[in-house]
């Protein structure tokens, strides 16, 4: 029986695609159309009804509109912890994990921060990322450091 070979978490990366989650869209969606139900429902005067309504229903619906006009992302992220964007080193970044939630944050211009929902992040390449990249202490004290 030949010997299986030894996998190394070393050379462990991981590539997924980031995109706006579908879960999102139906969610601000759905506050789009029920956030003026609220108002409606409340015990507001009409004329702070009148005012409030279209506003809650152009936020929500604006929200959604620049969710879904966000890029998408090739990520590759290696076990010596680094994060390549669009083929491009990002050096200080972040990764944090809420149950089956992550987000991932790096600074270009300006902060850019991804999330990561079971509809955009299986849960094969869910483990794949968890394995790839360093313990957040790692990523924090590189980060840190000064080059």
């Amino acid at each position: 029986m030949p010997k299986s070979p030894h996998l190394s978490s070393a050379s462990a990366t991981c590539r997924l695609e980031w995109r706006p989650s579908g879960f999102v869209k139906v969610w601000l969606l759905s506050l789009a159309v029920l956030a003026p139900l609220a108002l409606w429902m409340s015990a507001l005067p009409r004329v702070a009804l009148l005012l409030l309504m279209p506003l809650a229903a152009v936020s929500a619906g604006l929200a959604l509109w620049r969710y879904r006009r966000r890029p998408r992302y090739r990520l590759r992220v290696h076990a010596d912890g680094h994060l390549w964007v669009d083929d491009v080193l990002i050096e200080h970044w972040r990764l944090e994990w809420r149950g089956a939630l992550a987000f991932l944050y790096w600074r270009e211009q300006h902060t850019v921060a991804l999330d990561f929902w079971p509809d955009t992040l299986p849960r094969r390449l869910r483990r794949e990322l968890r394995l790839a990249s360093p313990p957040a202490s790692a990523v924090s004290a590189a980060a840190g450091m000064a080059t």
